[in-house]
C-alpha cells in the first residue's frame, strides 16, 4: 500500500524534476504509473503528467535537452497503442499535452530505454520483439526522429540471442554506445 516515486531526472536548467509514481493518490486514483513534475528546489507544484486512467502505466520519464519536451514510457490499450505494448511517448513538458506515441512498432515488439541525442533530434532506445529490422526479436539499439518518431533504423542488428540495451549518446551526438549481452566475435 502506499505511493511509490522513482526514476527522478533533472530538467536540464535544473528547476524541475520529472519522475515516475504509482500508488493510489488524489490526483492518481487508478494508482497505476504516471509521470510527474515538480519543483527541484522544495518538491512543490506536483502535477501528474501523463493521467491517461486506469490500465495505463507510463513511466522512465526524461527530458530532452532543451527541455521542452519529455520522453516516457507508455503500456496498456488506448487509441494510440491498441496493442498495449510498451512504447515510446513524448508529450509536452510543460503540462503534458501533445501526448504523441513515437515509436508504436506493432503488435509485440516492447519499446523502452530512451535517451535523447544532445542536440533533442534523435531518440536513441531499445526494441525487442520480431520486426522487418530485427527477424531474431531480441533486445537492439535502434534510433529514430525526436519530433515524429520517422526514419527508425536498428542500429545494433547483432544477430540471435545477443541483447543490447541502454543506449547513451557521446558528447557529439555522432556515436552511441550500449551494453550487449550474448556470445559474439
Amino acid at each position: 500500500g502506499g505511493v511509490l516515486d522513482s526514476l527522478p531526472s533533472f530538467s536540464p536548467d535544473g528547476t524541475k524534476i520529472v519522475y515516475e509514481t504509482s500508488g493510489v493518490q488524489a490526483s492518481n486514483p487508478e494508482g497505476d504509473g504516471e509521470v510527474y513534475v515538480m519543483n527541484s528546489l522544495d518538491g512543490t507544484s506536483k502535477r501528474n503528467l501523463s493521467n491517461n486512467g486506469g490500465g495505463i502505466s507510463e513511466g522512465n520519464p526524461i527530458f530532452s535537452p532543451g527541455g521542452q519536451k519529455i520522453a516516457y514510457t507508455s503500456q496498456g490499450q488506448q487509441t494510440s497503442n491498441p496493442e498495449a505494448d510498451q512504447e515510446i511517448y513524448a508529450m509536452n513538458a510543460l503540462d503534458g499535452t501533445g501526448q504523441r506515441n513515437l515509436s508504436n512498432n506493432g503488435s509485440n515488439i516492447h519499446d523502452y530505454h530512451q535517451v535523447f541525442s544532445p542536440d533533442g533530434q534523435k531518440i536513441a532506445y531499445v526494441s525487442s520483439g520480431t520486426q522487418t529490422s530485427n527477424p531474431e526479436g531480441d533486445g537492439e539499439v535502434y534510433v529514430m526522429n525526436a519530433l515524429d518518431g520517422a526514419a527508425k533504423k536498428n542500429l545494433s542488428n547483432n544477430g540471435s540471442n545477443i541483447y543490447e540495451s541502454a543506449p547513451v549518446f557521446s558528447a557529439s551526438g555522432q556515436k552511441i554506445a550500449y551494453e550487449s549481452n550474448g556470445a559474439q566475435t
